[in-house]
This record gives C-alpha cells, sequence and structure tokens, in this order.
C-alpha cells in the first residue's frame, strides 16, 4: 500500500517538470485523431509536464498524416514520425517508445479521449509509489470508461464491464493469463522501459508485455477511476468485445474459434516471457512463479483439469472460464514429458 501523502499540483508540476513522453501510434485514423490530440494537449498542466508528444505514423493511406502534421506546426511538443511500410501496432508502439528520451512514458491509441486530470493523476501514483521504491520498474494505471463512437457510455467502468477484480494484477499468473491493464490508462519510468524493451515480435501485446515485466521486476499501482473514455467503433484494434448471450450462441463456433486463436497466443507468450526471465528466477530480483499457463500444451488432460478447478488456470469471467475449460479438454497433448503426476 503507498503511504506517501499527494504532493500539491504547484509542487507535482515542479518537481516533475517536462519529465513525461507521449507516445500515440496512428493508422487510418482520421475519423477520431483530432479530438483524441486535443483532449491530449488540453490536459491539466500538459504544457508543463509534457516534454515531447511523439506520433508515430503506421503509412496511412487516409487524411491522418495531413491532420497530424498539422498539429506539428502549432505545437512545438508534438513530432510526426512516419513509417514507410507498415509495422503493425506493437512494432509501431515499439518504435515510439525507442524515440522517447524522458525519464516517464505514457501512451496513446488514436481514438479515445483522455480526461482532462489524466496526466496529473497518473504522475501523483507514480510519485508515491517510486518514493516508495526508488530506481525499480514501476507502472500505474487506471479504469477507463466505456464509451461508443460518439462518446455516449456504455459503461462507466471498464472492470465491471468485463467482470475483472480490481485486484486481479496483484497476481503474476493471473497477469500472464489474462492483461486487465491497457496501453491507454498506463504512466510507466524509463526503469521498465529499458527492461523490457525489445518487445518480441510474437508476443500478445506490447502493453501485456510492459505489464508482465512490471509485476516481475517492479511495482503496478491501481488508481481506481476512468481517467480515459475508451471509445468502441468498427474499425477498433483491440475493443471490448461485448456479445450477448443470444449471439454467443449463434456464434458459438466462430467465438470458440477466436478464443482458441487468442489463448494459443497468451500461452505462447507466457513462453516466451518465462525465457525471457528464466536467468532471474534463481535470485531475489523475479518473483518466483510456477508460470503453469506455458505448460499446458504438454499437461495431461487430468492436470489440466486439477489446473482448472484450483483456479491455477483461470480467466475473470465464469463464460470465459467454461471456454478455456472446453479448450483444455480438446486441445492435444504433445508430450508426455510433465505427466508424471497426473
Amino acid at each position: 500500500m503507498v503511504s506517501i501523502e499527494s504532493l500539491n499540483t504547484t509542487k507535482l508540476v515542479s518537481l516533475y517538470s517536462k519529465s513525461i513522453d507521449i507516445v500515440l501510434a496512428t493508422c487510418n485514423g482520421q475519423n477520431y485523431i483530432e479530438s483524441q490530440i486535443d483532449s491530449i494537449i488540453n490536459n491539466d498542466n500538459y504544457h508543463q509536464l509534457v516534454n515531447r508528444f511523439i506520433i508515430i505514423d503506421d503509412a496511412s493511406n487516409d487524411n491522418t498524416l495531413a491532420l497530424i502534421s498539422q498539429y506539428a506546426t502549432q505545437h512545438i511538443s508534438i513530432e510526426v514520425h512516419q513509417n514507410i511500410h507498415q509495422l503493425g501496432v506493437i512494432k509501431n508502439f515499439e518504435k515510439g517508445m525507442g524515440i522517447s528520451s524522458s525519464k516517464y512514458i505514457m501512451l496513446s491509441d488514436q481514438d479515445d479521449v483522455w480526461l482532462p486530470s489524466k496526466i496529473i493523476k497518473n504522475l501523483d501514483a507514480m510519485h508515491k509509489v517510486e518514493k516508495n521504491h526508488p530506481d525499480k520498474p514501476c507502472l500505474v494505471f487506471s479504469d477507463k470508461e466505456v464509451v461508443n463512437d460518439k462518446l455516449k457510455r456504455i459503461h462507466a467502468s471498464y472492470f465491471q464491464l468485463k467482470k475483472i477484480p480490481t485486484l486481479w494484477y496483484k497476481n503474476l499468473d493471473n497477469l500472464l493469463q489474462q492483461n486487465m491493464i491497457s496501453g491507454c490508462t498506463m504512466l510507466f519510468n524509463r526503469a521498465l522501459l529499458e527492461k523490457a524493451l525489445p518487445i518480441p515480435d510474437n508476443c500478445f501485446m506490447h502493453d501485456w508485455w510492459l505489464v508482465l515485466f512490471a509485476k516481475a521486476y517492479g511495482e503496478i499501482v491501481l488508481i481506481n477511476e476512468p481517467l480515459v473514455k475508451y471509445r468502441q467503433h468498427a474499425h477498433n484494434q483491440m475493443g471490448v468485445g461485448v456479445v450477448s448471450w443470444w449471439k454467443r450462441l449463434v456464434n458459438m463456433h466462430s467465438l470458440f474459434h477466436n478464443f482458441q486463436r487468442k489463448y494459443l497466443k497468451i500461452i505462447n507468450q507466457a513462453q516466451l516471457f518465462h525465457t525471457q526471465v528464466t536467468s532471474d528466477l534463481y535470485n531475489d530480483q523475479v518473483i518466483e512463479q510456477d508460470f503453469m499457463i506455458k505448460n499446458i500444451h504438454n499437461m495431461s488432460k487430468k492436470q489440466r483439469i486439477k489446473a482448472w478447478k484450483n483456479k491455477d488456470i483461470t480467466r475473470s469471467r465464469v463464460s470465459s472460464r467454461l471456454l478455456v475449460l472446453f479448450l483444455l479438454l480438446t486441445l492435444p497433448v504433445e508430450s508426455n514429458s510433465h505427466q508424471s503426476n497426473a
């Protein structure tokens, strides 16, 4: 529990003047990019706290580049970088983070809207956690309000909508199986960035990769209020996936196929992460974990069911837990090497 008292805004701004880089990744985002940039540059104390506002355009073929270039001519903090060939969302964000130079980094999607106090509240939370954990990789994050394409509220809380317990992030094994921390809600320090980069080509998502390293090597703190309007529309890279029970029944086969595809990527990411931190598992730098999810392919079906019953393999929603169980029963067993305790 962070016990450091909040600084007043004047002291916080003075202490952290020009200490933040914002990295915004764009690709064909002309419909919403202006409202997002406006919400950021109009954030409380933006001009005092933000050093660089780095926008990386991933070879857009609409009017996005012209729009962001116009902002760059009007605001000295904004700089635009364009990819000649599309890198994809993970590598586009990684490029932007690699360009950043400040002590703290915030990530932005192209279609959300930041609430006015987002930057200052994130920085206040970071001040508290770093006071207790100097020199550690640290990450703070918030909830987000889910809205439609017209910014009309769908739900006041992403966590409540997705039925994710707010303490889910406290457990590294939970985070290996299901991420609750979106990049658009984060502020993290350079110590985390230096630990987590480079990001593997086949990880699930850049923000999830950062979260795993923050939990393993440092500290994560939740600001338990929404500081972002998380816009849902037809072209979201990662949406909330709100589907009615009726539609789930009608589209059961395709939904399960999509779930299976994503879950296999999650298993792969857990294996990548374990490989990355194996050398540290035998010292005090990393919380020792079983990383059970990485062994699913090699577990017998009896072992899988036991792990599911014990919630060693789990998800936050009941419906998703049932999908996981079905997947565990249908996924082929690749090896007998881990079945001695079956």
